[in-house]
């Protein structure tokens, strides 16, 4: 790319991806690694939900941009998530148990699904008025909160049924289902959802933060509420958003012979 080319949108498009690169080497390098590829993940979608909006503002001076944003979104929105998966139900002294095969069959599902789903997106899909298929940001908001609220609320639980929901949504990113495209006030509200989780997530004193309700013993802290609405919000778009898009549609008039 020649540098005088590049623009500010340029610049957050390629942050997206350096964000997924940071993002890969935390899950698989660091102790804490879940938490910190969760952040990574997260600043790579306000990086792509600005790019479009700089380009707009700033203006562009080539018309390539839409390939290098889906090379971005494939690092962070594909790859990431699919390591993601991998190396939290992965348990290599256990050998190739079903749990472990279907947790590298669904990190493969997440990545290769969603990288035809760019592809797609790239020659085509822009052009239309909404998304056909689940857009790689949400399938990934997804793996990252269903993760997290087993993490967090049940640890101990058998892998096989969430790796098999997460195999349902990535198979989604190619099915010819429209999604509506979020944009407006609402974009602006998932963004303050998504920037509430993102701090609590790194932030550990303040996802420990814990309310009693009323007579249980146990606590429930923060960090569990957000998991539990966040993962309420994306199972909503994932599951309803396409029924109410499809009953929102007027019907066509057939055409006159």
């Amino acid at each position: 790319m020649d540098l005088k080319k590049v623009g500010v949108a340029d610049v957050l498009t390629m942050g997206n991806g350096l964000c997924g690169i940071l993002a890969i080497v935390s899950f698989l390098f660091f102790e804490e690694g879940l938490s910190l590829g969760t952040a990574f993940i997260f600043l790579g979608m306000i990086f792509d939900g600005s790019d479009g909006m700089a380009a707009r503002h700033f203006g562009t001076k080539h018309d390539y941009g839409r390939y290098l944003d889906s090379i971005s979104d494939s690092i962070t929105f594909c790859v990431a998530p699919g390591v993601m998966v991998a190396t939290y139900f992965f348990i290599p002294h256990q050998g190739m148990t079903p749990a472990n095969i279907l947790s590298l069959l669904a990190s493969a599902m997440i990545a290769f699904l969603g990288i035809r789903r760019l592809v797609k997106f790239s020659l085509e899909g822009y052009k239309l008025k909404h998304f056909s298929g689940l857009a790689t940001p949400a399938n990934t908001f997804f793996v990252v909160v269903m993760i997290h609220f087993i993490h967090r609320n049940y640890p101990q639980t058998d892998p096989l049924l969430p790796l098999g929901v997460l195999m349902v949504a990535a198979s989604l990113q190619v099915v010819n289902v429209e999604y509506p495209k979020v944009r407006g006030k609402l974009a602006v509200s998932f963004a303050v959802i998504m920037g509430t989780f993102l701090v609590l997530l790194t932030i550990q004193h303040y996802s420990d933060l814990w309310f009693r309700i009323g007579d249980h013993d146990k606590p429930i802290t923060l960090y569990q509420i957000l998991t539990f609405l966040a993962l309420g919000l994306v199972a909503f778009y994932v599951l309803v958003s396409p029924i109410l898009l499809s009953f929102g549609k007027k019907p066509q008039k057939p055409a006159s012979v």
